[in-house]
């Protein structure tokens, strides 16, 4: 009974349930990595805790069998905030109808889960992997790639590379680049008792988020063969201090998800390749800011490219979670910021 207790917890599900119940937000993934630790280390591995930024750390566990190819494990501790809205426990691990509920759990806890438990089952079985094993869990994926920068900049090399991100059980070979930017909008105070007095920002920037969605819903219509659609995402707005006071600044968060080089016009936005320039928004009265905050390039690997992995698929088989395939690339170059004005 013991037994079968102990191997339950050491499964992909007994694993993937203890990692659901710990929280992990962005920023806050320190006990679930150091609850990471402690099972590769259950499971022979050699066991680094590297630090990332104070209180935040990736888990890098190896398996040397002193053999090429080489296999890097990858995927991300930390979750999105928990929101609202949620019928079930978020942190419940809750299994009903065959599914696993809770914050995380197929983003992207499940596929660490899976890995992890793949090589407790290949230890139970007295097997050993083709090639030396690299199992790394890193910090902060949903915001900035802390870790996975982190990871690259200490030197990490492998032959292959797995990224169990939920993928609905396909192989994806390629990813869309990633533009992370700010669009400061800057206007002129005044009371609202008077209003022509000022330069409305708050009016001014909910045109520029207008003309944001026609560009998304543009992009949507443009599906690429590899990479699928591009997106344009506005997801925070921020301005105002009082409500009888004409707003003199605000602030809209962006995420647009890249395919390959596009250009599209619209009446007020204009934009052009990854590189160079990226936004240009023309409204009358006002300034507009454009801050970059993070840039990734678009990924591809070959499809002529083999990964094989008898082992680790079968101890694998009959889980909901299987494995993408990624490269990794460094950090793209990008200018930090941009201004145009219209007077």
């Amino acid at each position: 009974m013991w037994h079968a207790q102990w191997r339950m917890k050491r499964s992909a599900r007994g694993i993937l349930e203890n990692l659901v119940r710990t929280p992990s937000e962005t920023g806050g993934e320190q006990a679930a990595a150091q609850a990471f630790a402690g099972w590769c280390e259950e499971a022979g591995m050699e066991v680094a805790v590297e630090e990332v930024e104070p209180d935040r750390c990736n888990v890098v566990a190896r398996w040397n069998v002193g053999r090429r190819p080489h296999l890097l494990l990858t995927g991300h501790l930390d979750t999105a905030p928990v929101g609202e809205g949620w019928t079930r426990d978020p942190l419940g691990a809750e299994v009903s109808g065959g599914r696993l509920y809770g914050r995380g759990a197929c983003d992207m806890k499940g596929g660490l889960a899976a890995m992890l438990g793949a090589i407790f089952e290949l230890r139970r079985r007295g097997e050993e992997p083709a090639g030396d094993v690299t199992l790394a869990a890193v910090a902060g994926e949903e915001e900035d790639s802390a870790g996975t920068r982190a990871l690259v900049g200490r030197g990490i090399r492998a032959d292959m590379a797995v990224l169990s991100e939920p993928t609905a059980m396909q192989l994806v070979i390629s990813n869309r680049g990633l533009l992370n930017f700010r669009v400061v909008v800057k206007g002129a105070s005044a009371h609202a008792s008077a209003p022509a007095l000022g330069r409305n920002a708050i009016t001014a920037a909910a045109a520029v988020v207008v003309e944001l969605q026609a560009v998304n819903d543009e992009l949507a219509r443009r599906p690429h063969a590899v990479f699928g659609p591009a997106s344009l995402t506005v997801g925070t707005i921020h301005g105002g201090t009082r409500p009888y006071v004409v707003p003199d600044r605000c602030v809209i968060e962006l995420d647009r998800r890249q395919r390959v080089t596009l250009i599209w016009a619209g009446v007020a936005v204009v934009i052009t390749a990854f590189e160079g320039s990226v936004l240009i928004i023309a409204l009358p009265a006002v300034a507009i800011e454009f801050h970059a905050t993070q840039a990734r390039r678009p990924l591809r690997s070959s499809r002529r490219s083999s990964l094989r992995l008898p082992a680790f698929g079968l101890a694998c088989r009959g889980s909901r979670w299987w494995s993408s395939r990624a490269l990794t690339t460094s950090r793209s170059r990008f200018p930090k910021s941009t201004t145009w004005c219209a007077r």
